[in-house]
C-alpha cells in the first residue's frame, strides 16, 4: 500500500498562505477563529483533554479516529460530532488541537495518538476542510499505519497522491457549500484510490459539518446542522464498518 515520498513544495506554499492570512485576518472582516455553539461546547466538557487533542475513548475498541479541525476553526466545535462517532461507531475517536486552529502547522499531529493507543489495530484518519488535506498529507508519509481516510467537505492534492495505494477513501461534501473549490474539488478525484466512495448531501453546506455558526461566504443550508451531522454520520458509520474489516 506504500508508494513513493511525496514532494513536499506545495506543503510550504500551503503553509505560506495560511500565515498571510494570520498576519491580515485581524485588521479584516474575518473572525480570526470560529467558535463552537452551545451543543459542542457541551460535548466538549464531556470529552478527557490531553496534551494537544481531545478524545472519547471506547477502551474495549480497537479502532481509533483521528480527526484534524478545518482552518481557523476552534477544534472543540467538532465535539458533538466526535462524541456521537464514538458511541454509534464504537470508536475511540481523537481530536486535534493545531497552533492557531490550523490544522496544517501539525501535520505530524496523529503520531503522539498513534503512540499513546498501542491497544488500536485500525487506525483512520481524516477532517474537515483544510484538516482534511493536512489529514492527507500525514496519511501519504504514513500508509503502513493507516487504514482509510476521510474528507469533509475537502480534498487531497497531488503531494499526498493515493492512486497507486489501496487505501480506503470517503470524501463527503454538501450540495450548497459555495466555500469548497468545486473544480479543484473534482481535480483532485485523479490522486484517490481506486477504493473511494464519494457522497454529497443534499442541502448541506460547508459550516455544518462542524458546529459554529455560518461561515463567511458559505451558501444557506436547507438542512438544520443537526441534520447534516447525523447524515455525516450515518455515511461515515456504514463506511467505517466496511473499512476496518479490509
Amino acid at each position: 500500500m506504500k508508494n513513493p515520498r511525496p514532494k513536499k513544495k506545495h506543503r510550504w506554499l500551503i503553509t505560506f498562505g495560511i500565515l498571510s492570512i494570520l498576519v491580515i485576518a485581524p485588521f479584516s472582516a474575518y473572525p480570526l477563529s470560529y467558535q463552537p455553539q452551545v451543543i459542542a461546547q457541551s460535548a466538549y466538557e464531556q470529552a478527557t483533554q490531553k496534551q494537544g487533542y481531545y478524545q472519547f475513548v471506547v477502551p474495549s475498541s480497537n479502532v481509533g479516529v483521528i480527526f484534524y479541525p478545518g482552518g481557523l476553526v476552534n477544534p472543540n466545535a467538532y465535539a458533538a460530532f466526535a462524541q456521537t462517532l464514538s458511541s454509534e461507531a464504537n470508536a475511540s475517536v481523537f481530536v486535534t488541537q493545531p497552533l492557531w486552529n490550523l490544522a496544517i502547522t501539525n501535520i505530524e499531529g496523529a503520531s503522539a495518538i498513534i503512540k499513546a493507543n498501542p491497544n488500536v489495530d485500525h487506525w483512520i484518519i481524516g477532517g474537515h476542510s483544510l484538516g482534511g488535506t493536512s489529514a492527507a498529507f500525514y496519511a501519504i508519509d504514513h500508509l503502513e499505519q493507516i487504514d482509510g481516510i476521510f474528507f469533509l467537505a475537502s480534498y487531497t492534492t497531488e503531494d499526498a497522491d493515493f492512486s497507486q495505494t489501496s487505501l480506503p477513501i470517503l470524501t463527503i461534501t454538501g450540495a450548497n457549500d459555495e466555500i469548497l473549490d468545486q473544480e479543484t474539488y473534482q481535480a483532485a478525484q485523479i490522486y484517490h484510490s481506486p477504493i473511494t466512495t464519494n457522497y454529497v448531501i443534499q442541502g448541506g453546506n460547508h459550516s455544518q459539518f462542524g458546529d459554529y455558526g455560518l461561515q463567511r461566504g458559505d451558501g444557506i443550508a436547507t438542512l438544520t446542522q443537526i441534520e447534516q451531522m447525523t447524515e455525516t454520520l450515518m455515511v461515515m458509520i456504514t463506511w467505517l464498518s466496511v473499512v476496518t474489516l479490509i
